[in-house]
């Protein structure tokens, strides 16, 4: 039989907490040589967590529910016989001193008290008397009839101590109870075991990196800042209680920009494609891995962010390679000022000590190599070219190949 006649979902991040729980009940049940209870799942499925279906409209990144991150819920049920002795059942016990003038009504799970003892007095039909009790106890005999004892005469009538039993009874009451009203954190917590959308996790992590740079999880403790995926985390899960105000400064810094981000996890999606499947590459074959995935889960949230920033540094080395007429020179001599036509090759955004800037990579008309590091919007796209006005900063190597740093750069006019 079951104890409530109800499916409770259950994150699975709290199944072992459960199980626990069940196995010290069923170890009380066992001392007093009564039946145990057991969970029975109906179901295992990925679904909203049940704490999103109240703060969807709090989530300020998500514009449906398709795009809220899954967790496992099982759906569970309490299945197990009531306490019987000698021929006798606890259907429910009546609370003559809670409400005065009335009697609380308290069945055991799954059991139903018949009507005829809604209002019952506070007596004993085993003893026969009516005097002030604080509970009386409903039974029901295995041939079908129901009794009302007192707590004082249960153990005259039954020949058992009734306290136990109904200590054990009410641990059973307050777990299901507890699940059943949402306490105890049995819903919260464990954001672990969120699986979230491929594409959701790049284009919030493509503007995250716009806005503060990349910063990967083995810098971040030492730098005393926010990892990337530690951000994109956030955005994309529900504010905790009382971090709403929080969340919402943090969505306000963020440099939005839709069809962008959306463009950058296409590409970096299709990029991954490309990489060739025998690479002897952890990092690549667990990225592909990922996306061979149903969605991402909690536990390569950070793996899957990275491949934002793997993509441009693709993207720039790609764009290096098939530099036409590439010149090993650098470009005047620092503090020069200089005009000059350049095309945009590259464009990578870092996070620095003074917040996050982008690196434009540019060649000149003669094939030298040129970077900016700006340290807000640049205003030049990728493959474009344009007339720009600097200063040379330094003249460095990367990668064995000369290239000149330009500062304070003004775009002049745009070349298309």
């Amino acid at each position: 039989m079951t104890f409530t006649h109800k499916v409770f979902e259950i994150p699975s991040w709290n199944i072992p907490r459960l199980e626990k729980e069940v196995a010290k009940i069923n170890k009380r049940a066992a001392k007093l040589g009564v039946g145990s209870i057991s969970l029975v799942t109906h179901e295992i499925k990925k679904d909203i967590h049940p704490e999103w279906i109240a703060r969807v409209a709090e989530g300020l990144t998500i514009e449906s529910y398709e795009e809220i991150p899954k967790v496992t819920l099982h759906c569970i049920e309490f299945v197990g016989e009531p306490p019987k002795l000698a021929g006798w059942s606890f259907v429910g016990k009546l609370d003559h001193i809670s409400l005065p003038g009335e009697v609380v009504l308290k069945a055991v799970p799954g059991q139903e008290i018949p009507a005829q003892f809604y209002n019952a007095e506070a007596m004993c039909k085993h003893c026969g008397k009516i005097r002030r009790r604080n509970d009386t106890f409903i039974l029901n005999h295995e041939d079908g009839q129901y009794t009302q004892v007192g707590r004082q005469c249960i153990r005259d009538f039954l020949g058992h101590d009734p306290s136990r039993i109904a200590s054990h009874l009410t641990a059973i009451w307050k777990l299901i109870d507890n699940i059943e009203n949402e306490n105890e954190g049995w819903f919260g917590g464990g954001y672990r075991d969120y699986m979230f959308s491929h594409e959701k996790v790049l284009t919030v992590t493509s503007a995250v990196i716009r806005t503060f740079g990349w910063m990967p999880k083995s810098r971040a403790e030492g730098e005393n800042k926010p990892a990337t995926a530690q951000l994109v985390c956030e955005l994309l899960l529900p504010a905790g209680i009382g971090n709403d105000s929080a969340k919402q400064q943090l969505v306000k810094q963020i440099k939005w920009n839709d069809v962008q981000d959306t463009a950058e996890a296409n590409n970096a999606t299709e990029w991954l494609k490309t990489q060739p499947d025998n690479v002897n590459n952890d990092y690549m074959q667990n990225l592909k891995k990922i996306a061979r995935a149903e969605s991402v889960p909690s536990a390569m949230f950070g793996y899957w962010c990275s491949l934002i920033s793997a993509y441009h540094r693709a993207v720039g080395e790609e764009a290096n390679r098939k530099q036409v007429h590439k010149l090993d020179a650098w470009l005047g001599n620092p503090k020069d000022k200089v005009t000059i036509e350049v095309q945009v090759v590259g464009k990578t955004y870092l996070s620095s000590n003074f917040g996050a800037v982008t690196l434009v990579r540019m060649v000149d008309t003669e094939g030298r190599t040129l970077v900016w590091f700006a340290s807000s919007k640049s205003g030049m796209d990728e493959r474009c070219k344009y007339l720009i006005k600097g200063t040379i900063k330094s003249h460095g190597l990367f990668r064995e190949q000369k290239q000149t740093v330009l500062t304070r750069v003004k775009v002049i006019e745009n070349k298309g």
